[in-house]
């Protein structure tokens, strides 16, 4: 290829530079991150923030895609995937990005979120679980991201936006609607208010008349929103056959068939019933948007209290395993799935996703494309969970830290076996779902 020398007047220039400050920065193959603290302690400080759980965060300078942005605020976020990496001692670190008011990253985001692959030895169980569901229903933009602070390399990360505004505006045309976050806070779940059921973490379960009883369980911007979250939760409980006009029944299956076939438990399926978002609206119906994959395909085992599913359960985990493990604290699930109307739905979509991805290997080939971009920067990584050997290793192999940690199997070594398991299942056994 012959590159030619280009001549633009200064004012062609301008434009150019301005188009590629508008570039979205989840359009590159790697995301190339690059933060600068002017505090030389920087990780003491933001480790102790989050200790503490307060998010005021540092500002930095930042770039993304090559532009800068000054007065970035940073800080650590996650649960397990931040007190995990504290507790190895490693610096790779999640972190959460803003931008100062009237600045926004290429793309119109505000907020950025850094993930740090978490049990994840592949560093793809996130990029390849949204390439899956954003097939079926909206999800998130996602993209690999290569990770300096202060000028030092920290790793591979996985890039998120928000399901905020751009997301909104970008699959319902407008982000006027009731956005409710379905994550809980712990202290609401061992201690309810006076006269409030305890609760089955964000699972809608109808608990009274109070809003107060549901806060805590949820994140909603305004005290009004309660509201259509509590019809919709007493809908569920008394009538669960009409709730079409409530929340998009289709679109609540295919969650459920993709947290099933992909064996992903930290979600509404697992112990903790969350990871989950619901948008209302204009018109008044509920949708709702899978958050968080970085444990999908069995990086998760929490299935109920007391219940930790292993390597065979996951192969085999039912199709209905609701039912059999009796999780009647999930409504979304339980209530519509004893509607047959529902349940015939449900089935399809199930079978729909076992052969659009797995039947014919066609997540593997996406799995084995990213990997191989990603393999020149994990072989540079000092400060990650696993090594470039584990990466090699773990799409077909499980791969296990230390002997105090629990093994992560294989992505290619799970969905092979539960391929064949679910093919051959009684209930999958049905025409594709039709557009």
């Amino acid at each position: 290829m012959h590159w030619h020398k280009l001549v633009l007047l200064p004012g062609l220039c301008l434009m150019l530079i301005a188009r590629l400050a508008a570039q979205d920065i989840f359009d590159a193959e790697i995301m190339e991150v690059r933060i600068h603290f002017q505090e030389g302690d920087w990780h003491d400080i933001l480790k102790q923030q989050k200790l503490s759980q307060d998010k005021a965060g540092l500002l930095a300078t930042v770039q993304v895609g090559g532009n800068g942005h000054d007065s970035v605020r940073v800080r650590y976020k996650g649960n397990s995937s931040f007190h995990g990496a504290v507790k190895a001692g490693i610096l790779k670190l999640p972190f959460h990005l803003k931008t100062r008011k009237g600045d926004k990253f290429g793309g119109g985001y505000r907020e950025l979120r850094l993930s740090n692959n978490y049990r994840d030895p592949s560093a793809i169980r996130e990029l390849l679980g949204f390439r899956i569901v954003g097939t079926y229903m909206p999800v998130p933009r996602v993209c690999a991201a290569i990770v300096w602070v202060n000028d030092e390399y920290l790793g591979v990360y996985t890039a998120t936006e928000g399901i905020e505004k751009p997301m909104l505006k970008r699959h319902f045309g407008s982000d006027d609607g009731v956005l409710i976050k379905c994550e809980w806070d712990i202290q609401r779940v061992n201690r309810p208010p006076p006269g409030c059921p305890r609760g089955s973490f964000a699972s809608l379960e109808y608990l009274g008349e109070e809003a107060r009883c549901y806060e805590g369980l949820y994140e909603v911007d305004k005290p009004e929103h309660w509201d259509g979250l509590i019809t919709l939760a007493l809908a569920l409980e008394e009538h669960p056959e009409h709730v079409g006009n409530l929340i998009n029944v289709e679109q609540v299956l295919w969650m459920h068939a993709l947290n099933n076939v992909m064996v992903n438990l930290d979600s509404y399926l697992g112990i903790f019933s969350h990871n989950y978002f619901m948008y209302q609206d204009a018109a008044g119906l509920y949708h709702p948007l899978i958050w968080d994959l970085n444990l999908a395909f069995g990086g998760f085992t929490g299935l109920k209290e007391g219940v930790k599913v292993d390597i065979p359960d996951m192969i085999k985990l039912s199709p209905i395993v609701h039912a059999r493990e009796k999780l009647d604290n999930r409504p979304l699930l339980t209530r519509l799935l004893q509607v047959e109307a529902f349940r015939e739905i449900y089935y399809q979509c199930l079978g729909q996703v076992v052969e659009d991805w797995f039947a014919n290997d066609r997540y593997l080939a996406v799995a084995d494309t990213l990997q191989a971009s990603l393999r020149p920067w994990i072989q540079r990584e000092t400060h990650g969970f696993f090594s470039s050997e584990d990466f090699d290793r773990s799409l077909h192999e499980t791969v296990k830290r230390s002997a105090r940690e629990r093994s992560i199997i294989g992505i290619a070594e799970l969905m092979r076996q539960r391929t064949t398991y679910l093919v051959n299942h009684p209930l999958l056994r049905r025409k594709p779902v039709v557009d």
